[in-house]
């Protein structure tokens, strides 16, 4: 399996893990956004190391 695959479904995993605790606290923090705009930034380019 391609390594930007299993990027994408690591994003999605972790996009739900957010939206589950954006939903207890109603904000994310600033390092959840930090944490997602990198993960989501490597995946989108396919170079994904986490």
């Amino acid at each position: 399996m391609p390594i930007a695959a299993l990027d994408w479904e690591a994003a999605s995993d972790m996009q739900r893990l957010w939206m589950e605790r954006a939903r207890r606290r109603s904000v994310l923090s600033k390092d959840d956004l930090a944490a997602g705009a990198r993960i989501m930034g490597l995946s989108l380019t396919g170079q994904g190391r986490f």
